[in-house]
């Protein structure tokens, strides 16, 4: 046997899942980080992603590009710039590419649009 199944014979089918329900959820958690108003000037919310340790994700079009986008909001710290700084400078297909950083003091936040 080799990865569960017999040499020679067919992988089994993968079906993909979505990771959420699409149905609106009555008893859903409010998010972590609410969208911040300063990522509502360029950004139209989609929706939520999840949420983590560090703060909530995001799906949103580019108002002017229509280019869909992550935007995770986070406290505005020390570790939102380091993982900024850090995501500037990967460049591999696997990691999400950097668009663009903005941060709210007003607001405390900061957004890292991917």
């Amino acid at each position: 046997l080799h990865w569960g199944h017999a040499i020679g014979s067919k992988p089994p089918k993968v079906v993909w899942k979505p990771r959420m329900s699409l149905a609106v959820d009555e008893e859903a958690v409010a998010p972590v980080m609410p969208w911040p108003n300063v990522a509502d000037k360029d950004y139209e919310c989609v929706c939520s992603c999840g949420s983590g340790s560090f703060g909530e994700v995001y799906k949103a079009v580019h108002r002017r590009t229509r280019e869909i986008v992550a935007i995770k909001v986070m406290e505005c710290d020390k570790w939102a710039l380091q993982e900024a700084d850090m995501l500037r400078g990967l460049d591999h297909e696997c990691i999400c590419k950097l668009h663009e950083y903005v941060v709210s003091e007003q607001e405390g936040v900061s957004c890292l649009v991917m």
